[in-house]
C-alpha cells in the first residue's frame, strides 16, 4: 500500500502538475500517514 502511495506522490509531481497535483499530493500523503499509524497503533496495542 505504501508503494502506491509512493507511486501517486510521483505521479501527481510529474504528471499532474499545478495545484491538482498539490492537492493529489496532500490527500496521497495524510492516506500513507494514516496507514503508518494505523499499523503502529495495532502492533502496540496487540502486545
Amino acid at each position: 500500500m505504501s508503494l502506491v502511495c509512493v507511486g501517486i506522490v510521483i505521479y501527481s509531481r510529474e504528471v499532474v502538475g499545478g495545484w491538482e497535483g498539490i492537492g493529489l499530493l496532500f490527500v496521497t500523503i495524510s492516506g500513507l500517514l494514516g496507514i503508518w499509524v494505523g499499523t503502529i497503533s495495532g502492533f502496540i496495542t496487540k502486545k
